[in-house]
C-alpha cells in the first residue's frame, strides 16, 4: 500500500479507509458478499468519466470528523476514532463528485449494520458537519424518525458533540447556538443561519423543508415510505443534498426499508444502476444459513459474526456479543429472534418456536394446593368456541423471600368427541381426563357453568385480586361474575398488552423461577408457541401461526398483566377472597 503525503489533513483516516478497500479485495476481512460488492462498485465508478474522486474533499470529511468527540459511554470524551468501515462510507460518499459541475455524486447513503456497531454516532457526525462544514448556505439539516422521540436520539448525540467541540474551539463555540428544550431542539450555526432539528414523520410536519442533508435512524421501524418519498421530493432544490439512511434489520419484512432494499440489492449486483446511491449492507450470505454437520446453522460459529457487526472487539465486544449469544441458546427462540434481528443483521419474520423444552421443564416442581389458600392471586380466563379446549388458571406471586411465581391452569374440553379430537389433534385427551390435568364437561360443548362454578369455589380459598377475560365469546360468563362480586376485566389481545408479560414469562422460565409443576397440557400448548412481532417488536402469541392449541399460555400471560396492573396501581385494594367471599347462590 502507498504511503500517503503529509499534506493530508488526516492522513491516518484515508489510509483507514483506503486500507479496508484493500483489506475486502484481498480477502483479509472476512465479509458478506453485499459488504464485498459496496467495495467493488466503489472501484469501478473509476472507469466512468462523467465522475473524479476528489482526495480533498474525503480528506476534509474525515478530518472534521478527527475533531469530534464521543459522546456517551466508555469512550465519552475521548477523540472520534473512525472504525475502517466509518472511515470507507464517509471516504465514498463526500469523495465522489460530478465532473460536469462538481458537485457530489452521491445523494442517498443507505447503511444496514448491527446494532451497537456506532451507527447512530456515526449519523450525529454526519448532521454536524452538514450543519457547519459541508459549506451550504443556510442548510437545513434534519435527523427524522417515525416518533419525534426516536428522532431526538440523533439529534441529541449532535448537540453533545457540538458542546464537547465547543469547549476544544472558542472558534467553534461563537458559530453554535443551541436550543434545547422539551418542545424545541435545534443547533444553529450563527455564520450562515444554518440548522439542524430532529422532525417526525407525518406528512404535515415536513411540508415546507428544503434538506441539504436528512437523517434516519433506524429506519426499519418506519411504518410506511412518507418519510423518505417527501425528503427526496423536497431535495430538488439543493444541489448537492443526502439522504442518509442507517438502520438494523428488523421484524417487518413488508415494510418500507425491506422493501427499499428490494431495490438498493440489484443496484449493488449491477443489475440496476443508479450511481447517486451509496450502498453498504453488512449480512451473512446465505451459505451461513444453512445448517452444519452438527444440524446448527452454520452463522452460531462465531468466525463468522463479523460479516454483521464491522465494528465487533470495539463496540459491542466479543465478551458482550458471546453472553447475547448464550442468553439466546438458553432462553429460546424469542431471545434467538431478537439475537439473530439485531446482533446478527438478518431480517426475521418471527420465530417459528418459543421457549426450548429443557428450558420449560426447570419450571417442573411440586406444588401443594393447600399451601397456596388464603394467598393472593391472579386470574384469567379465554374461551374458545364451544366444542375446543377453553382455558383458565390463576397466577400467585411469592411471597417475601422466596422467588417462584406459581401457575396453577385448568383446562375444559367437551366430553362427547374427545376421543376423535385426540386422534386429530394427536395428543391423549382421554388419559389426560384419567389423570385430572384435562376437565371433560358432559355433551358435546364446553359448560361454561362449570367454569364459573370453578372459579367462584377459588375465591373460597385464595385471595382473588384480578380476573382477565378476553371479551370475544366471553362477555356472558363475565357478565355472570360479575353478578356474583368477582373482580372481572376485560383484556385486550393485542401486543401492547402482551409484550411486558411474553418477556417477564421468558425471563422467569430461563431462571427457573415459574413453578408450573410440570403441568402435561400447558407444556404442550408451550411447546406450540410461535410469537408474532410488529416492526417495533412487540409481541404476543399468535394463535393462527402456532402449531397446536395455545390457549393455557394466552392465560398465563394474561396473567401476568393482571399482576402488573396490580402492581402499578398498588391503592387499588380489592379484597375477595376466604374472609370476605364471592357470594355464591
Amino acid at each position: 500500500m502507498t504511503r500517503l503525503a503529509t499534506t493530508y489533513r488526516a492522513p491516518q483516516q484515508i489510509e483507514k479507509a483506503k486500507r479496508y478497500i484493500e483489506d475486502i479485495v484481498s480477502g483479509a476481512r472476512l465479509c458478506g458478499r453485499l459488504e464485498r460488492l459496496a467495495v467493488e462498485r466503489h472501484l469501478k465508478l473509476f472507469e466512468n468519466p462523467a465522475y473524479y474522486f476528489d482526495e480533498a474533499a474525503a480528506d476534509w470529511v474525515l478530518f472534521v470528523f478527527s475533531t469530534f468527540r464521543h459522546t456517551s459511554g466508555d469512550y465519552y470524551k475521548t477523540k472520534f476514532e473512525l472504525l475502517p468501515w466509518q472511515a470507507f462510507s464517509l471516504y465514498v460518499t463526500f469523495g465522489w463528485k460530478r465532473r460536469d459541475n462538481g458537485k457530489r455524486l452521491i445523494r442517498k447513503s443507505y447503511i444496514r449494520t448491527a446494532k451497537k456497531s456506532g451507527k447512530t454516532e456515526l449519523a450525529a457526525g454526519v448532521g454536524v458537519y452538514g450543519t457547519f462544514f459541508d459549506n451550504e448556505n443556510v442548510a437545513e439539516v434534519y435527523s427524522a424518525a417515525n416518533k419525534y422521540d426516536q428522532a431526538c436520539i440523533c439529534w441529541k448525540s449532535a448537540a453533545t458533540m457540538t458542546k464537547l467541540l465547543s469547549a476544544d474551539s472558542k472558534r467553534f463555540a461563537d458559530r453554535l447556538k443551541t436550543y434545547n428544550s422539551k418542545n424545541y431542539k435545534e443547533l444553529i450555526n450563527q455564520v450562515d443561519g444554518s440548522f439542524f432539528r430532529p422532525i417526525a414523520s407525518d406528512s404535515s410536519t415536513l411540508d415546507g423543508v428544503r434538506p441539504h442533508i436528512a437523517i434516519i435512524d433506524e429506519y426499519h421501524e418506519a411504518p410506511d415510505s412518507a418519510i423518505v418519498d417527501n425528503f427526496e421530493s423536497a431535495m430538488v432544490a439543493r444541489s448537492q443534498p443526502l439522504l442518509y439512511i442507517i438502520t438494523t434489520s428488523g421484524f417487518n419484512i413488508n415494510g418500507p426499508c425491506h422493501e427499499l432494499e428490494k431495490t438498493l440489492v440489484p443496484i449493488l449486483e449491477g443489475t440496476m444502476q443508479d450511481d447517486s446511491v451509496f450502498v453498504l449492507i453488512f449480512a451473512l450470505d446465505d451459505e451461513d444459513m444453512e445448517n452444519g454437520s452438527d444440524k446448527l446453522p452454520l452463522w452460531y460459529n462465531e468466525t463468522l459474526w463479523e460479516k454483521t457487526n464491522p465494528s465487533i472487539g470495539r463496540t459491542p465486544t466479543w465478551e458482550g456479543l458471546r453472553s447475547q449469544f448464550t442468553k439466546a441458546l438458553n432462553e429460546g427462540a424469542s431471545q434467538m429472534t431478537n439475537f439473530m434481528t439485531k446482533n446478527m443483521n438478518i431480517w426475521v419474520r418471527q420465530s417459528k418456536n418459543w421457549v426450548t423444552d429443557r428450558v420449560w421443564i426447570k419450571g417442573s416442581k411440586p406444588i401443594k394446593i393447600e399451601s397456596l389458600y388464603g394467598r393472593d392471586a391472579y386470574g384469567a380466563f379465554d374461551l374458545s368456541s364451544k366444542w375446543d379446549i377453553t382455558a383458565s388458571g390463576l397466577l400467585f406471586p411469592p411471597l417475601p423471600g422466596e422467588t417462584d411465581f406459581i401457575f396453577i391452569p385448568r383446562f375444559y374440553c367437551p366430553e362427547e368427541g374427545a376421543e376423535d379430537r385426540a386422534k386429530k389433534d394427536k395428543v391423549p385427551y382421554l388419559r389426560w381426563a384419567k389423570d385430572g390435568t384435562m376437565i371433560l364437561t358432559e355433551g358435546n360443548v364446553t359448560d361454561h357453568n362449570r367454569i364459573k362454578e370453578d372459579i367462584l369455589e377459588d375465591a373460597t380459598k385464595f385471595v382473588i385480586k384480578k380476573i382477565f377475560y378476553d371479551p370475544w365469546q366471553s362477555t356472558q360468563l363475565a357478565v355472570e361474575l360479575s353478578e356474583q362480586g368477582a373482580p372481572v376485566e376485560s383484556f385486550a389481545q393485542q401486543a401492547p398488552k402482551f409484550n411486558e408479560p411474553i418477556k417477564e414469562i421468558e425471563g422467569l422460565l430461563a431462571k427457573g423461577y415459574l413453578n408450573h409443576g410440570g403441568h402435561e397440557v400447558l407444556r404442550w400448548m408451550a411447546g406450540n408457541v410461535v410469537l408474532w412481532q410488529n416492526r417495533t417488536g412487540l409481541r404476543m402469541f399468535d394463535k393462527e401461526k402456532s402449531r397446536e392449541k395455545i390457549d393455557g399460555m394466552v392465560v398465563l400471560a394474561m396473567c401476568f398483566a393482571a399482576y402488573f396492573e396490580e402492581m402499578k396501581n398498588p391503592g387499588q385494594k380489592v379484597t375477595y377472597g376466604p374472609d370476605n367471599p364471592i357470594s355464591v347462590f
